[in-house]
């Protein structure tokens, strides 16, 4: 169960991080975009070292994150020492761009399947 680590808080923590680390526009944001299949799956296994940093993090963002709006939260992310925001940063575009979606069409690529 990759989600046990993290209580509905976290979980709606993690989705408006990577939603506003990849805002929605004509496609959708990170979080729908493919990073949350993309961390349900690593969680289990490359990313399970990453749990704690993420729980840091979240910890760090607090709830208010969730009710601030796309423009505070990317003020307040760019605000943070860049050591305990790149990990997330790199795993937004892992999963967001890793398998054929939203991000590949994004970036022009044709999906077909």
């Amino acid at each position: 169960m990759p989600w046990a680590d993290f209580d509905d808080l976290e979980l709606n923590v993690l989705r408006a991080l990577f939603d506003t680390l990849i805002p929605a526009d004509d496609f959708p944001g990170g979080w729908d975009g493919g990073v949350s299949a993309y961390l349900e799956n690593s969680f289990q296994f490359d990313l399970k070292p990453f749990i704690p940093q993420y729980k840091d993090l979240i910890a760090t963002l607090g709830d208010e994150f969730l009710s601030s709006s796309l423009e505070a939260r990317d003020d307040f992310l760019k605000s943070l020492d860049p050591q305990l925001i790149n990990f997330a940063v790199g795993h937004a575009a892992e999963g967001y761009y890793a398998a054929p979606g939203p991000g590949w069409q994004m970036i022009g690529f044709e999906v077909t399947a």
